[in-house]
């Protein structure tokens, strides 16, 4: 297979010249799926050394307070991993979730907030994505409220939590657990950004200017959040919005439209690229090879926090050019072909969305397989009058790219038409994203048959849970 027959059409444009009309194509071509599995893993694996040995010389890291590489946790982790015959973590590399000694718990004032319900112990660690941070997943919460319920209860306890300790004398587990903590603020935030404009995957936006208000404000609660989460990894200074009393107002306006429309629990979603680290390196790679956009367009639901990120991360080594402006356009390929958006549709919601017209643009998902989604996203972008294209994906999804194989009848060999590593732009790509052979996501999986688990106990132990 060769890297020259799945190479990005550029017809006369100079990638750097934004006066040029954009011609933007993602070939696909059959590639040997096993092949391509086992040579993107090695390459990712490589990459990520490499994008993670670059972004610590970069500007993006800071001093002025604790970060991941303040505490050398990989040779604190290392000590762990020798005890125990087994490899240790930090980051769950799968699911991206914070591990923490148990015995260590206990001895961090930020320990307590890690309720049973709030993390899941694995021996000797515990994970801190815990039950409530899967809520979108739990279907034992029959309506928004109840969801939204669970939310808000833990974004105002971690609020109270992380404003009793000095954030620049914290120690390297109580640093974890702060994190941690940002992380349910995150996360909640990107969750109820989703369900309030799942809506629009299907383009129907309510025009009317309650509806605008919330996304708004949904959408500023979730950049506060997700840049603060980030920040923290980082070292850097939150920025000034990040205060307990906006968070708790625009979390409570947030959900109250939720509540008061026609939203149900469906529209709560899960995103699937959520392993931190996978995010951040892929998010300075994309700075390092990428021309500076105007523009940095996400697609929700999986494509929210990585383009929250990239911006950040552009903005951090770009300091002396103009922030981003962001724009988070829900498309799913399979509401775009059930209930018919045409391209003219998309083209209408881009341009009311944003200042769009001559503009360099940097589109953000998640994963992709087959790039579709991301063509009629580009598509669109061009007709919408945007000067210059460019694509950041975080993930390559190996498991659907089987499933893909399997679909098309070519199972025997292996073989599907694909958009793969091989893709310039693609190449910024730094996770991997496994699926089941039917295309579902192993990660969802896991995570309902642990909500699920975890109630079964809790209702033999804890039935007051049920009104939290």
């Amino acid at each position: 297979m060769k890297a020259e027959s799945l190479e990005i059409i550029s017809q006369g444009l100079d990638s750097l010249n934004f006066s040029s009309v954009p011609v933007y194509q993602l070939i696909r071509e059959e590639a040997n799926i096993p092949a391509m599995v086992d040579y993107a893993q090695s390459t990712l694996a490589k990459g990520r050394r490499q994008a993670l040995a670059a972004s610590l010389v970069s500007g993006i890291w800071s001093d002025e307070y604790p970060s991941v590489r303040s505490f050398g946790y990989r040779r604190i982790y290392r000590s762990y991993s020798l005890r125990d015959s087994k490899r240790v973590h930090m980051l769950e590399p799968m699911v991206g979730s914070i591990n923490v000694p148990a015995d260590r718990l206990a001895t961090s004032p930020l320990g307590d907030f890690f309720t049973p319900l709030r993390r899941r112990s694995e021996g000797d660690f515990i994970q801190l994505r815990g039950l409530t941070y899967h809520v979108s997943q739990d279907h034992s919460k029959s309506t928004p409220a109840k969801k939204l319920e669970v939310m808000k209860k833990d974004i105002a306890e971690g609020l109270d939590a992380i404003v009793s300790v000095d954030r620049k004398g914290l120690d390297p587990v109580s640093y974890l657990l702060y994190l941690g903590i940002l992380d349910y603020f995150k996360t909640h935030s990107l969750t109820a950004f989703h369900a309030l404009t799942f809506h629009e995957r299907t383009g129907l936006i309510p025009d009317d200017a309650e509806y605008m208000g919330a996304r708004k404000e949904a959408q500023r609660l979730m950049l506060t959040t997700t840049r603060a989460y980030y920040q923290a990894i980082l070292g850097q200074p939150f920025d000034m919005e990040f205060n307990p009393s906006y968070i708790r107002s625009a979390l409570e306006k947030v959900s109250g439209y939720i509540v008061s429309s026609d939203h149900s629990t469906a529209h709560f979603t899960f995103a699937e690229s959520n392993n931190p680290l996978t995010i951040m390196l892929g998010a300075h790679e994309a700075v390092s090879k990428k021309p500076h956009p105007d523009l940095i367009i996400g697609i929700p639901s999986g494509g929210t926090e990585v383009a929250v990120a990239t911006g950040l991360a552009y903005e951090l080594l770009h300091r002396d050019r103009n922030i981003l402006d962001m724009a988070f356009i829900p498309l799913s390929f399979h509401y775009h072909d059930q209930h018919g958006i045409n391209s003219d549709r998309l083209v209408e919601i881009l341009r009311a969305s944003t200042n769009i017209e001559g503009k360099s643009v940097l589109i953000v998902d998640d994963n992709s397989n087959t790039g579709s989604t991301i063509q009629r996203m580009v598509n669109a972008t061009i007709a919408a009058g945007a000067s210059n294209i460019r694509v950041h994906i975080a993930e390559i999804d190996f498991g659907r790219l089987l499933a893909n194989a399997r679909k098309e009848n070519f199972a025997e060999f292996g073989i599907a038409k694909v958009v793969n590593l091989y893709h310039e732009d693609f190449r910024t790509a730094m996770g991997t994203a496994w699926t089941s052979d039917n295309g579902d996501d192993l990660r969802r999986q896991d995570a309902g048959r642990f909500v699920q688990k975890a109630h079964r106990k809790i209702e033999k132990k804890m039935p007051e849970y049920n009104n939290p």
